[in-house]
């Protein structure tokens, strides 16, 4: 029987959550000015928007990294007449994430993590550097073509740059273990605590196979967070 997914008030409060690091990962940037592109950035928002998809699916990661980035682009005078872009763009980001992360059944892994990342930045800078030669350079500055292809190529090193920094994982990749090799069955699993923009996916979310050793972060035997038990049938407990 097909399980249903439902909206749940937990599922929410994350996606709130993750919107809310979006925005706080779109304001640590570095922008530059250009005599003809307007402005470039260098941030860490991508890593958000890549991560929501991953860890919420297509619809809600794409909610949540499309109105995160709106948000922040409200609260930057530079970028609030193009929000409602940004919300598009940086919603197909997560979007593409979540729908590569759950092709092919619910098994994933570093690779599945890594091409759903890459999927979604191209996916983003395609549509981002379309925006900036149509909308921006022919639309908005009225410019010529080739002057609006030259905005679009002034952009790209700032726009590679967000799409690597978003590849680029933190400790635990590649499934090892980081706690000298402690492992556990933790399917069923639903209360873990660990901070998940520091983590590899699967020492976030429950395993979807029962029978696959994963890791078991020594962050999680924390006193207000979650033990893994090898001994209790998988689960995890709080203390």
């Amino acid at each position: 029987m097909e399980k249903k997914h439902t909206l749940t008030t937990r599922k929410i409060v994350f996606a709130a959550l993750m919107a809310a690091l979006t925005v706080a990962g779109s304001a640590l940037r570095v922008t530059l000015p250009l005599d003809i592109a307007g402005t470039t950035s260098f941030h860490l928002g991508n890593i958000m928007c890549a991560l929501s998809g991953i860890l919420l699916g297509p619809w809600l990661g794409g909610l949540a990294s499309g109105l995160g980035s709106a948000i922040y682009d409200i609260m930057n005078p530079l970028y609030i007449s193009e929000c409602w872009i940004t919300f598009l763009t940086k919603g197909a980001y997560g979007l593409v994430a979540g729908l590569i992360i759950r092709a092919g059944g619910k098994k994933f892994g570093y690779v599945k993590a890594l091409l759903a990342t890459l999927a979604g930045a191209l996916t983003y800078a395609v549509l981002y550097l379309a925006k900036s030669y149509f909308y921006s350079g022919l639309l908005i500055k009225g410019l010529t073509p080739d002057a609006a292809l030259l905005t679009v190529v002034a952009k790209l090193p700032a726009t590679a740059f967000n799409a690597v920094v978003a590849l680029v994982h933190p400790e635990g990749a590649g499934g090892k273990p980081s706690d000298g090799g402690i492992t556990s069955k933790y399917a069923g699993c639903r209360t873990l605590c660990i901070p998940f923009f520091m983590a590899a996916p699967w020492d976030i979310l429950p395993s979807p196979d029962p029978d696959r050793d994963i890791p078991c972060p020594s962050r999680f035997l924390s006193a207000e967070c979650c033990s893994c038990d090898r001994t209790a049938a998988g689960q995890c407990h709080r203390h």
